[in-house]
């Protein structure tokens, strides 16, 4: 069996290639972003929600105004 197939003119394959790896690196620096920002997501809900953070500065605050 026998195929043939078109390829492109050289100079279109690297313009091709330098496409694609421009691709590439925008995957990898959104993949980064995510990664941070569930990072960041992360240490938020713990302030919140488990160490309660807000809180703890409204009631520190009162104490400073002396209970008001």
């Amino acid at each position: 069996m026998q195929y043939k197939f078109f390829l492109p003119e050289i100079d279109k394959q690297k313009k091709i290639g330098c496409c694609l790896s421009v691709i590439n690196k925008k995957i990898a620096l959104n993949t980064k972003t995510n990664e941070t920002l569930e990072k960041l997501a992360q240490a938020l809900f713990k302030s919140w929600f488990v160490d309660f953070d807000p809180v703890k500065a409204k009631e520190k605050l009162k104490e400073e105004r002396g209970g008001i």
